[in-house]
């Protein structure tokens, strides 16, 4: 879908501000990642969903595949490797910045209901995520039904 030269730091600059705040995981950065390839028109809604799909098939991260193969979409080897340290660094600063003041921080109460706070919009993100998949998987009534067997599945069998 790419026709024009993408400027290595402006998709670097798009998966750092995808990395920096989307918490939660992977799954929570599918609906930013998702929006942003799709809305600079880098990579279309359908191929989105198949990444994904991809993503979530092979050992990793599924933030850190979904960069890799969306950056290499959008720029071969040197795509998948902007896209990858772009998504990656906000997580390794906000480690190496925790890790300074975590004596400090490690019982105050503002910490823990920012990330009672976090934890909602993570569950919102992941939702999202959801709903935008199964727009693009559930194709008819065969694949409805086994959309929900499985949800059903899921919620009467969990560990």
């Amino acid at each position: 879908m790419t026709e024009k030269k993408i400027n290595p730091l402006v998709l670097y600059w798009k998966f750092f501000k995808i990395g920096l705040f989307t918490f939660g995981g992977g799954f929570a950065m599918i609906p930013l990642i998702e929006r942003e390839v799709v809305r600079n028109k880098w990579i279309t809604q359908e191929d989105v969903a198949d990444i994904v799909a991809l993503s979530q098939s092979i050992p990793g991260a599924v933030s850190v595949n979904m960069s890799l193969f969306c950056g290499h979409r959008i720029g071969k080897a040197k795509g998948a490797l902007i896209a990858v340290l772009g998504c990656i660094t906000p997580s390794i600063l906000l480690l190496i910045l925790i890790a300074a003041f975590f004596r400090q921080i490690q019982d105050s109460p503002i910490v823990n209901h920012v990330f009672i706070g976090v934890l909602s919009a993570v569950v919102a993100l992941i939702l999202k995520a959801a709903v935008n998949m199964a727009k693009l998987a559930i194709l008819d009534i065969p694949t409805l039904i086994i959309t929900v067997l499985t949800v059903v599945g899921l919620v009467s069998f969990r560990s």
